[in-house]
């Protein structure tokens, strides 16, 4: 038997079950069981998926096995557990060695009755590495399918296994410590207020490719919902730790009140992310709409736009939640910058053009943030919005290995089909859509008030 797809391990398994079985019916003979345990550790040996260390576990265990029953002896308890034990080994390597090979082939996602990945999960399932690399696999096929099973699921194997991510990916530090990574859940939609939501999708979450302390606040997996009423994105589970202990992991105090930041002294440059023409390009855009030079930036990332936005002669306001972030812009542009949540922002002006690149998506309450833009800016002022596009254009090509699936600060998902009406029932004329040159599977939207 290769192993090539899952009705071959469906097949295996049920054999393995029938050994125990005939091993329980007294009517069974210790010969009967000694040929069942022979013809499944010949499909096992034969299995090309099958390393050849668990191969050699697998085959002594049979032969001494048959060297008992040859000479007479009766089978014990023991001798079975130990044989099953090795025989769940050995089909459970076969397993994760298929899963990975299709996964990169891009054929690991396929429409499969949820029960079947099941039955295999729930074989999967002991205190062993490599049994429970494969149950992990197994509900890693039910991500989309069953995405809520395999989200209790994953809980479950990092219990058992918290360095189950360090096992399965090179160079993963997580480990799962379920004492720090205490996650707040939520039922009702956080960007509509319906609670009428269903489970769409489980994401392994980004947080484990990082080293430093933070990714511990994160829990291996991310359940997102689809609203029934916005058709929207939201996540269940996200961790319990405020917004501002997130992005200042080492600072107690920064967002007690808004505070202006100026660093006194400029950081080592760097190379832009992307490159500055992009950035000019969206202003010149927004300038079709809008040629006021009162500008305000709402969450800075790397800084690009807003060094930009200067270049270009606008009067900047910024606002940054990080203070990392703060010093490191305020020192090298020069600028004063607000470090505080958007949210808490007030200030006594109104703007011209407003930016919010990429910042929506990390807001709990992400309706409340366009309604507050859209309460800042002057009559005809123009907000210039980006975020992630669940329905993108690479999203229909990359399905579900599109990175932004497990992005641990990211709280919401839209589609422009669930963004629309909201930003319209704001008062927002959309005048531009476009596809994001910076992200893949990013939508960037020009709304006039």
């Amino acid at each position: 038997m290769s192993f090539e797809n899952i009705t071959d391990f469906e097949y295996i398994i049920h054999q393995i079950n029938d050994v125990e079985k005939l091993f329980n019916d007294n009517s069974k003979t210790e010969i009967e069981i000694l040929n069942k345990i022979i013809s499944i550790s010949k499909m096992s040996i034969d299995c090309d998926r099958v390393d050849n260390k668990s191969k050699t576990y697998y085959s002594q265990v049979s032969v001494s096995i048959s060297d008992k029953v040859n000479n007479g002896h009766i089978l014990s308890v023991d001798d079975i557990n130990r044989w099953k034990m090795l025989a769940k080994i050995s089909v459970s390597v076969a397993f994760i060695n298929l899963s990975t090979e299709m996964k990169r082939k891009g054929t690991y996602y396929v429409d499969i009755e949820p029960s079947r990945f099941r039955f295999l999960a729930d074989f999967f399932y002991e205190k062993s590495k490599p049994i429970i690399h494969a149950h992990y696999h197994a509900i890693r096929r039910l991500s989309y399918i069953d995405p809520l099973y395999c989200y209790e699921k994953s809980l479950e194997a990092f219990s058992s296994l918290p360095t189950l991510f360090k096992d399965l990916y090179t160079d993963c530090f997580y480990e799962y410590i379920p004492s720090i990574a205490v996650d707040k859940t939520y039922k009702i939609c956080s960007i509509c207020g319906s609670a009428e939501a269903d489970p769409y999708y489980c994401a392994e979450q980004s947080a484990l490719y990082e080293k430093d302390e933070s990714c511990k606040l994160y829990s291996p997996a991310k359940l997102w919902l689809k609203c029934r009423r916005c058709n929207n994105l939201f996540v269940y589970n996200f961790p319990a730790h405020s917004f501002e202990e997130i992005y200042n992991s080492t600072q107690t105090d920064v967002n007690e009140s808004i505070k202006k930041v100026h660093s006194p002294r400029s950081y080592e440059s760097r190379y832009p992310m992307f490159k500055l023409d992009k950035f000019s390009n969206i202003l010149n855009k927004v300038k079709m709409f809008n040629t006021g030079d009162r500008y305000l930036e709402v969450g800075l990332g790397t800084g690009e736009m807003l060094a930009v936005a200067l270049e270009m002669g606008y009067d900047v306001t910024a606002i940054e939640i990080s203070q990392e972030t703060c010093e490191k812009l305020s020192g090298n542009f020069d600028i004063d910058i607000y470090l505080c949540d958007f949210m808490k922002f007030d200030i006594d002006k109104k703007f011209d053009v407003m930016i919010m690149g990429d910042v929506i998506e990390h807001v709990s309450q992400p309706t409340d943030a366009l309604k507050k833009a859209y309460d800042l800016l002057d009559d005809n002022g123009v907000l210039w919005l980006s975020t992630p596009n669940y329905e993108s254009s690479f999203g229909k090509y990359q399905k579900y290995s599109d990175p932004m699936w497990s992005e641990k600060q990211h709280f919401t998902y839209f589609s422009y089909k669930g963004l629309k009406p909201i930003c319209e029932n704001f008062g927002f004329t959309i005048k531009r859509y476009d596809v994001s040159e910076r992200y893949n599977g990013s939508m960037e939207l020009i709304l006039q008030k």
